[in-house]
């Protein structure tokens, strides 16, 4: 069973990805970075036997915005010709919940399964108004106070002034951001027009969820479900005491205790934090 880690990455990598190719390296695994097109200096990673594919395309993906599509899509098509048998989408602030031995058979025990986030209590008003207004300056990195005044803004002046509405032909879904797919799910969203969530916000907890849902019956996708989001998208993360909480060194063991578990991947995570988990998984191997 192969593996396609896709990370997306900004700032100055601190270490942790070369940390985490460390634990994973191996055939099984391959390795697909987009570091944002803001930043000029990207990130250098080695292997042993893993394929590192650091993209030459890249965009400058906003907060929010739907260039954050565009951001995964590149990942998704450089990655998908290989044919793995799971998608891995991660951030660069996240660390490993299992270590390498783990990994390989959690995914043998539920192969075929899709781990996807689903928000089953995101009212639908909300997620229309991501979605049927167009919002401006999708490309431009603003505060992220701003930008959500300049969304309300937005979506005032069209709902009330302007009376403009996008067409919304699908139904719509949301979850986390970060999934562990097949290649059969991936397929299916790289044929899928994405036109409706051009100019949108916040649609990248939305896009993944509402195409596989709408292809769900026809290609028979089975969604891991386990009723809890976080579980159901293998990833710890804490959003009581954050947005999402920002795990540090001190917090060490209380992460400890839950790798090896369901979750494959946590965020997020300080430098010090994640090199601790990955000398642990290492030593685990």
């Amino acid at each position: 069973m192969r593996h396609a880690i896709l990370i997306l990455g900004h700032k100055t990598d601190n270490g942790s990805l070369q940390s985490l190719v460390n634990v994973l390296d191996g055939y099984d695994f391959d390795f697909y970075i987009h570091w944002d097109a803001s930043e000029k200096e990207l990130p250098i990673i080695k292997s042993r036997f893993s394929r590192i594919d650091i993209l030459t395309n890249r965009v400058s993906a906003a907060w929010g915005t739907s260039s954050l599509i565009e951001a995964e899509m590149l990942l998704f098509r450089a990655s998908f010709n290989i044919g793995y048998d799971y998608y891995h989408l991660i951030s660069a602030d996240d660390f490993l919940m299992m270590d390498k031995a783990h990994f390989i058979s959690f995914f043998k025990k539920h192969e075929g399964y899709e781990f996807v986030g689903f928000d089953n209590n995101a009212p639908h008003e909300s997620l229309m108004n991501r979605v049927q207004y167009y919002h401006p300056l999708m490309n431009v990195k603003i505060n992220r106070k701003i930008r959500l005044m300049l969304i309300d803004a937005t979506i005032y002046l069209q709902s009330k002034i302007i009376k403009y509405r996008k067409e919304v032909c699908l139904k719509l879904y949301k979850g986390s951001q970060w999934f562990s797919i097949t290649n059969q799910a991936m397929k299916a969203i790289l044929e899928s027009d994405l036109n409706m969530f051009n100019n949108s916000v916040l649609v990248d907890e939305m896009f993944v969820q509402t195409i596989l849902k709408s292809k769900s019956s026809d290609l028979k996708l089975k969604f891991y479900h386990s009723g809890d989001e976080m579980v159901n998208s293998a990833r710890f993360i804490d959003w009581k005491r954050g947005n999402p909480h920002l795990f540090s060194k001190n917090e060490l063991m209380e992460v400890f205790k839950n790798v090896n578990t369901n979750y494959v991947f946590g965020r997020k995570g300080e430098y010090e934090l994640i090199d601790e988990i990955n000398k642990m998984l290492l030593q685990s191997k």
